[in-house]
């Protein structure tokens, strides 16, 4: 008796449905986290403040919070830097 192989029994189409439920859910697991913390503000010099999702303004300052979907910005001597959960730095300015 043959052992049954079961890619013999699918079609190719079935290959791609793991990659299309990643593509259409992805987007879905980034809304429900916005507004999660990725990162704190190491220091600040000049105008520096943060704009959230919904158009809010916030001024930054050190240890602030910083959200994902905040837009950061700097005012003309502005700058920041900010350390993201990940580890990594980020300056501004």
């Amino acid at each position: 008796m043959e052992p049954v192989n079961s890619k013999n029994h699918t079609s190719p189409i079935f290959r791609y449905i793991p990659a299309l439920l990643l593509c259409l859910l992805l987007p879905l697991q980034v809304i429900a986290q916005s507004g999660e913390v990725i990162g704190r503000v190491l220091q600040t010099a000049g105008s520096v403040a943060a704009i959230d999702t919904d158009n809010n303004t916030r001024e930054l300052l050190r240890r602030s919070e910083v959200h994902l979907g905040d837009t950061v910005v700097t005012g003309p001597q502005g700058f920041i830097q900010i350390r993201l959960l990940g580890g990594a730095m980020l300056a501004l300015g």
